[in-house]
């Protein structure tokens, strides 16, 4: 899990090129197009403040609204689709909101008034389709600590 922190602004550049009309003249013209400019991007990993071990559970949904894990798995054995599957999502729990106001204040404080992009990045992350499964990894750190 990372932090990747972006400050950026749009621009816009005009294209010159020259084209041939039907009278076979040579013409000049312009288009402008945006450009995204960016003044600062870094990414801060964060694996290092994980717990290992996370916490598995059920998503509830319309083909399992309450059931358990071993009900779940046994129903799963028992299946006889050859092609059946089980999809897992990891999710690290923390308060990202706090944690991402908390950057861009700092960042604002500073003065920086342009386009910020605060995100959150998992590596491995697991991405399911039926959101069947998931397990909760928490994060050894509160975001005020770690700020």
């Amino acid at each position: 899990m990372a932090i990747k922190i972006h400050g950026y602004y749009t621009d816009y550049e005009t294209e010159n090129y020259s084209y041939t009309d039907s009278n076979g003249q040579t013409k000049t013209g312009s288009r402008t197009k945006e450009v995204e400019v960016t003044d600062f991007k870094f990414t801060i990993d964060l694996s290092n403040y994980i717990i290992p071990y996370g916490k598995l559970h059920i998503i509830p949904n319309k083909k399992y609204p309450n059931i358990d894990i071993m009900g779940f798995l046994k129903e799963y054995i028992e299946n006889k689709n050859l092609l059946k599957e089980i999809e897992m999502r990891k999710m690290a729990i923390w308060d990202y909101d706090s944690l991402t106001k908390a950057i861009s204040s700092v960042i604002r404080q500073q003065g920086y008034n342009n386009n910020l992009c605060i995100n959150y990045p998992i590596r491995n992350y697991i991405k399911s389709f039926k959101d069947q499964l998931r397990s909760d990894f928490q994060i050894n750190i509160s975001p005020r600590d770690w700020f």
